[in-house]
């Protein structure tokens, strides 16, 4: 016998975040399969193991600035060069991450509810304690439907 398990969606009450948000909705996958929870671990730990090697290199490089001669004014542009290069690999990390966050918040039947990474990365901008807020909801939402699903 096949049986077919459909998407679980539950939603994200947004007026918890902020009462002038009351009466609206994001609908969170609460049961992603397999290969889609293995494309967010895979990200996470792509973005966590890629800025740990960048910051090894640069503490590496780090110490060999301060044992050289080398000026103040140059080892500010090194640094400066650095974090510039940290916060685009930050950026690219971060939006492969959002963009499974997108996916996730999108599986609704109306698309007008479906989110795209432009979305996410403005409100990253204009107010990333709600971005947070509505990430840390759906990942709760999803460890509890597997927790009761262990339990069954």
């Amino acid at each position: 016998m096949k049986i077919e398990v459909p998407k679980i969606l539950e939603e994200i009450e947004l007026g918890e975040y902020a009462p002038a948000l009351a009466g609206q909705q994001v609908l969170v996958w609460a049961n992603p399969d397999r290969p889609t929870r293995d494309a967010y671990t895979k990200a996470t730990d792509n973005y966590l193991r890629q800025l740990l090697v960048m910051d090894t290199q640069w503490q590496s490089r780090a110490k060999v600035v301060r044992r050289s001669k080398a000026t103040k004014k140059a080892a500010d542009a090194e640094m400066e060069a650095y974090q510039a290069q940290r916060a685009a690999l930050k950026k690219v990390l971060n939006d492969e991450i959002l963009a499974w966050w997108a996916g996730i918040w999108s599986q609704g039947d109306d698309p007008s509810t479906h989110w795209v990474l432009d979305e996410l990365q403005s409100l990253d901008e204009t107010d990333p304690t709600f971005l947070l807020f509505l990430i840390s909801k759906s990942d709760t939402m999803q460890k509890e439907h597997q927790a009761k699903q262990k339990k069954a």
